[in-house]
């Protein structure tokens, strides 16, 4: 049984009608979850898009800017620390997805997450990081 519950939505908008989505979902029998990013849907996701200029990310050189804003921006706030983050040490293993600006901010976040080779008081790694702790079922909502 490959059956998945929500079990986390963290929404950051700070524009009315322009706001981003990640959902935490857990899989029942193996206790795994998957992190989902939304991808471009609104105005401001595009100009994120198009925002293409260099930057640095969790040390692994230059990454597109508007993707790296877009990923600070959902890492750092409240509703992710707090409906997300605060859940992934109840999972098994985590898995990173999305679609479109979503996939790129998912493979930030996975890179980051990953990294040994990052000091602990980067600030992508900080918010890239979590410890792990012993799987439990997650209650939906």
């Amino acid at each position: 049984d490959f059956r998945m519950q929500a079990v986390g939505n963290a929404l950051n908008g700070f524009w009315p009608e322009c706001d981003d989505h990640v959902i935490l979902y857990q899989q029942e029998s193996t206790l795994d979850c998957a992190i989902v990013w939304e991808g471009s849907d609104d105005v401001l996701d595009w100009l994120s898009n198009f925002n293409f200029g260099p930057s640095d990310w969790c040390g692994f050189g230059m990454v597109h800017s508007g993707f790296k804003a877009k990923a600070l921006r959902m890492l750092g706030g409240i509703d992710f620390n707090q409906v997300i983050r605060n859940k992934l040490d109840k999972c098994n293993k985590v898995t990173v997805a999305g679609h479109s600006l979503g996939g790129a901010q998912a493979e930030l976040f996975a890179a980051c997450a990953n990294a040994r080779h990052v000091e602990a008081w980067n600030v992508e790694k900080r918010l890239s990081s979590w410890l792990k702790g012993t799987p439990e079922r997650m209650t939906p909502f």
